[in-house]
């Protein structure tokens, strides 16, 4: 939740309005990795999916404070 908040106040702030940067939140998900001791049901590659693709998507440029999981935008 505090993460969420703060990318939304983040996205209002003109230290990034005014230089045109996006800012975005994601979950990648429960993940393999030495964090989850392995026990996560996606690979390292699959939860980097939606951050790699917030930030290569040109559909989403200008669009600040959205929380995403999956690429899709969920409500908070």
């Amino acid at each position: 939740a505090a993460e969420i908040a703060m990318t939304r106040i983040q996205a209002r702030s003109s230290e990034f309005l005014d230089r045109g940067v996006t800012v975005t939140a994601c979950c990648p998900g429960y993940c393999k990795t030495d964090m989850t001791t392995g026990q996560g049901n996606k690979t390292a590659a699959e939860g980097a999916d939606t951050p790699v693709w917030l930030a290569v998507e040109p559909s989403l440029e200008g669009q600040s404070g959205g929380f995403y999981a999956e690429r899709t935008l969920l409500s908070w």
